[in-house]
């Protein structure tokens, strides 16, 4: 069998997973850069936060020398989050302190890692729940060693993670996926580091030139990332998005498709089954930005829309695209039938007629607009949510009108 044709039933495998669990608000990941204590707090809802680029709380702060510690910082962050009702928090370890190691991204002795991550987990157990093994190992200024020490880091982590609190969730380091398709292995899985985590990460930028969101990760990205799990035989464990958006913010500059990324982004992901997405982030100025300082950006209203639509609903069909109109269908939290639907343009300003089936009698905008449907509406690259009454399933599409504007 090809490697096609397994990726293909793969995919469809993960996706129909997915479509059998209600979303949940964890779904809905993000990163918040303000320091200290994530001053002013992000007026979106998330269900989980990522504590990465919080500065103050990375390892060379919270152990400023051999032995001794400083979990001011990291008690506040969480403190801050656990007054929001968010509990779900996930720690990635990286920047190699200075009395470890030449650089931030050296690889540090097993023993000091080893000595950290024991005091960490000991002092966290039952607050902080999952735990990243390194960020982005592939990008050199991250990580300078080689897949072996990382693959050593990543057993270090799990053993005494596990000895402290077995409950807790071990990942792998944030990996990247080949951008060429149909290559379906992993340096990192390759060097043996199939065992010892829960749960495998990933970045899933889009990279420039910006793609369709469909394509997440380039090119290859996604699909070559369950193809590769699936060649190490790993294919049954969790994927999560710990880091992505549209990227750079000059990579997409055009707000409209900065709206529209964001939110064909996430129902692509869910429909791959990818069980988490952490947006990047939220207030951070030069990528993926859905702040304006003092309140929501455009995207950032979008954003708030999507974390709407989904959590609390279940997926009943995949996004899919048939005659350039893409859907997805749902059971909305409120246990009405919808469908989001989008044109498949991106940085494009093209539009399409479409009739909704009759099952639908309103639709939601991503700027937070509901109008009643009657005959047709006009599609474009930026997603629409229909709805209808009752508990029915949504039926299939109809009605595709191929003029564009």
């Amino acid at each position: 069998m090809g490697n096609k044709i397994r990726t293909l039933l793969l995919l469809m495998l993960v996706s129909s997973s997915a479509m059998a669990q209600t979303i949940p608000a964890t779904y809905f990941g993000m990163h918040d850069i303000n320091a200290p204590g994530m001053n002013p707090y992000p007026l979106v809802s998330l269900g989980t936060f990522r504590l990465w680029d919080n500065y103050d709380a990375t390892w060379s702060n919270l152990e400023p020398s051999r032995g001794t510690y400083n979990w001011a910082p990291l008690d506040s962050y969480i403190s801050v989050l656990n007054a929001k009702g968010v509990t779900d928090i996930i720690y990635t370890f990286g920047y190699t302190p200075s009395w470890a190691g030449a650089s931030t991204c050296t690889p540090p002795s097993d023993t000091d890692y080893t000595a950290f991550v024991t005091a960490i987990v000991t002092r966290y157990k039952n607050v902080i729940k999952h735990w990243e093994t390194w960020n982005e190992p592939y990008a050199g200024n991250f990580w300078c060693g080689n897949m072996t020490q990382l693959v050593g880091l990543q057993n270090d982590l799990y053993n005494t993670v596990k000895s402290i609190d077995p409950t807790a969730t071990v990942h792998t380091p944030a990996l990247f996926f080949s951008m060429t398709p149909g290559v379906c292995t992993d340096s990192f899985l390759a060097a043996n580091g199939t065992s010892n985590f829960d749960v495998l990460d990933a970045h899933l930028y889009p990279y420039t030139p910006v793609t369709a969101p469909e394509t997440l990760g380039g090119s290859g990205g996604l699909a070559d990332g369950l193809c590769a799990m699936n060649t190490y035989g790993i294919s049954n464990r969790p994927l999560w998005n710990t880091e992505s958006s549209w990227g750079m913010n000059s990579w997409l500059p055009n707000a409209n498709d900065q709206i529209a990324f964001m939110a064909r982004a996430h129902f692509y992901l869910w429909s791959k089954g990818v069980a988490r997405s952490y947006w990047y982030a939220y207030n951070n100025n030069g990528w993926g930005t859905i702040s304006n300082g003092t309140g929501l950006n455009a995207a950032g209203v979008a954003y708030q829309q999507v974390y709407n639509w989904m959590v609390g609903a279940t997926m009943t069909t995949p996004c899919v695209n048939a005659s350039g109109v893409w859907t997805c269908g749902f059971t909305l939290a409120n246990g009405h039938p919808g469908m989001a639907v989008w044109l498949d343009v991106f940085q494009s300003s093209a539009t399409q007629s479409y009739t909704p089936p009759g099952t639908y009698s309103q639709y939601h905008d991503l700027a937070g607009s509901t109008t009643a449907i009657f005959g047709s509406v006009t599609l474009s690259e930026q997603p629409i949510l229909l709805e209808g009454a009752g508990t029915a399933k949504p039926s299939p599409p109809t009605g595709l009108n191929a003029t564009v504007h």
